[in-house]
């Protein structure tokens, strides 16, 4: 499922064009929008291993990228494109594409947040993180030539895996791409595709770590919408909201939606969903 991209991308199609109404009903940018420039993060995130995180959101009036850059020397970006939020002021929602990158020689794949992987052959094959075993967990791509694939987590003997789609590739060095999941009901109980079992109790479906603080929590709108919230061991939480359709009578398909609301405040800040931190213009 999504937890496992949990990276600091949050964690993270053609850019749209000035004077165009968007597709979800939002009001398209303009060049003088206050949006536009390039926004820093006030205070660095740390992650659960001590790293620190300064993001860099780069917005112009097509698009744009989200960019961090760890104290390890780690380099992340995700393409963004971006609405104004309709009828409402200085509120918008950025869009994020999750993306793998191939060299130019084909050899080494890099993970728009930073991470690099070897072993595959294009966007097809088994493509293992290059990580030394120090980090405590492994990523790993297994990629099908129809434009599916599979991502695993590993973290000593628990694995994490959630299914993949390509929405986009381009000239065979960029592949961009859609989380999704199933899950299956039976018996009152909820599973996802890594084998992690759900309980249903008080309109929501939990599941908790036997040998940590670890959960997750599953909420199901009538409406076809969606959020899973997971709640890390070192106080972080992740936020997912998604779309479902009911696939089957026992199975549901869970779509993870790549979509930030952000807000430019009376103070001139810029507060991001998900962000621990505001952001200022630089």
């Amino acid at each position: 499922m999504k937890k496992i991209v949990i990276v600091l991308i949050l964690a993270l199609a053609a850019a749209l064009s000035a004077g165009c109404v968007s597709d979800n009903g939002g009001t398209a940018q303009t060049n003088d929008d206050p949006l536009i420039g390039t926004w820093g993060i006030i205070e660095p995130i740390e992650n659960a291993k001590g790293l620190k995180c300064d993001v860099t959101l780069n917005v112009e009036n097509k698009g744009g990228t989200l960019t961090n850059k760890f104290s390890d020397g780690v380099v992340g970006e995700l393409r963004i494109v971006w609405n104004k939020d309709e009828g409402k002021d200085n509120s918008y929602t950025i869009t994020y594409f999750n993306a793998l990158k191939l060299s130019e020689d084909g050899k080494t794949m890099t993970a728009s947040s930073g991470e690099t992987f070897s072993g595959g052959n294009g966007f097809s094959g088994r493509w293992v993180q290059n990580i030394d075993e120090s980090a405590g967990y492994q990523r790993e791509f297994v990629l099908n030539s129809d434009g599916t694939g599979t991502q695993y987590l590993y973290r000593g003997d628990k694995i994490s895996k959630n299914s993949i789609i390509c929405i986009n590739e381009v000239d065979g060095y960029l592949y961009e791409y859609d989380n999704v999941e199933e899950l299956t009901f039976s018996d009152g109980k909820m599973t996802d595709e890594s084998g992690m079992v759900y309980s249903y109790k008080d309109g929501v479906w939990t599941w908790r770590d036997t040998e940590s603080p670890e959960y997750c929590i599953f909420e199901f709108n009538d409406d076809k919408t969606g959020t899973s919230t997971y709640y890390l061991r070192s106080g972080m939480t992740s936020i997912s909201n998604f779309d479902w359709i009911q696939k089957s009578e026992n199975v549901r398909s869970v779509y993870y939606l790549s979509d930030l609301k952000a807000v430019i405040n009376s103070d001139g800040t810029l507060t991001i969903d998900g962000f621990s931190s505001d952001f200022k213009k630089l």
